[in-house]
C-alpha cells in the first residue's frame, strides 16, 4: 500500500513520513527548491507545486492521500483573497489526482502554529494570526 503526503518537509508532514515510511511506501511532495531531502527506506521525494494540476502517475497508486501543504506566500504578502483562491486550486488539484487514481481517502490536515500563543478553546478563521517575520 502506498500513501502520498503534501509538505512532506514540513512539520506535520515530515514526522507523518518518517512514522508511516516504517510500514507503506510514501510519496512524499514538497514545494520548496531549497528544502532539504533526507533519504528515507520507502520514501520517494516529489518536488512539485501543486498549484499545477498533478498529472505524475504514481505506482502503486496511492490509496491514501494526507494533505499537509499550505501555500502561505499571499498570506505573509497579506493578499487574503489569493491566499484562499491558491490555497483551494491546491485542494482541488489533489482530489482531481485522487478521483483519477481511485484515491480512497483524503485526509486534510492544518495547524494551527499561525495563531501563535492561542488564549481560547476555539479557534475560528477569524481569529487574528501572529505577524510573520521578514
Amino acid at each position: 500500500m502506498s500513501i502520498l503526503i503534501t509538505g512532506a518537509n514540513g512539520i506535520i508532514g515530515s514526522d507523518l513520513v518518517k512514522k508511516l515510511s516504517n510500514r507503506y511506501k510514501i510519496f512524499g511532495i514538497y514545494r520548496t527548491k531549497n528544502q532539504e531531502v533526507k533519504k528515507i527506506k520507502n520514501v520517494l521525494w516529489i518536488k512539485y507545486d501543486l498549484k499545477k494540476k498533478f498529472k505524475k502517475k504514481l505506482k502503486p497508486n496511492p490509496k491514501y492521500i494526507i494533505h499537509c501543504a499550505v501555500d502561505q506566500k499571499n498570506l505573509k504578502n497579506k493578499n487574503i483573497r489569493n491566499y484562499i483562491d491558491s490555497n483551494i486550486a491546491v485542494l482541488k488539484n489533489i482530489i482531481d489526482f485522487a478521483n483519477d487514481n481511485k484515491t480512497k481517502l483524503i485526509v486534510n490536515l492544518s495547524s494551527v502554529e499561525v495563531y501563535g500563543d492561542i488564549k481560547k478553546k476555539i479557534v475560528v478563521v477569524s481569529y487574528k494570526t501572529k505577524k510573520t517575520k521578514k
